[in-house]
């Protein structure tokens, strides 16, 4: 069930259960056709635009999808840096391989000197670079992670704060002209 408080979703999923139910109303609402604009509640007449429902719903349902992916993109460069290791973990095997087949043995028992120099300096290459991937994608996690929280948590809600205190009739000017 959708309540109120899925507005300020706690993570991922729950971003994404808000989006989807905010543009499945919306979307169901603007393929409604309404035979009155207007009913009355307690005896108030309450005039309803149909045009204005859906541009409401419009922007609600940017502001879930831009919620959405700010609480995503941490899973999305997470899954980019296991990829991005994945991947040098077979370049790493491929070079490993190269060499051993170059020193003519596969089982990995050299005799003397020869190839244990080589199998060092390749192990430290590869560590690494195995290191810079980790560290470029932990200043990836930590940015994206940081401009998230910053915009979720504080620039949101003092932007509509704002709006409401000092320009409450601005959503009323945006809702006229997306329904136009």
């Amino acid at each position: 069930m959708f309540s109120i408080n899925d507005l300020d979703p706690q993570d991922s999923r729950s971003a994404r259960k808000s989006l989807m139910v905010v543009s499945a109303s919306t979307l169901f609402v603007a393929n409604l056709t309404f035979l009155s604009s207007e009913f009355s509640f307690f005896g108030f007449l309450i005039e309803i635009s149909h045009e204005r429902i859906v541009a409401v719903g419009r922007i609600l349902s940017l502001v879930l999808l831009l919620i959405f992916v700010l609480k995503e993109m941490p899973y999305f460069v997470a899954l980019l840096r296991n990829r991005s290791l994945e991947k040098l973990t077979l370049k790493h095997k491929a070079e490993h391989t190269s060499l051993a087949d170059r020193w003519g043995h596969n089982d990995g028992e050299y005799s003397g000197d020869g190839p244990e120099a080589e199998f060092q300096d390749l192990a430290n290459r590869q560590g690494f670079e195995k290191a810079q991937v980790d560290i470029k994608y932990s200043k990836a996690a930590a940015l994206v992670s940081f401009l998230g929280a910053l915009l979720i948590k504080y620039s949101l809600p003092i932007a509509l704060g704002s709006l409401a205190a000092f320009f409450p009739f601005a959503l009323d000017a945006t809702v006229g002209w997306l329904s136009t």
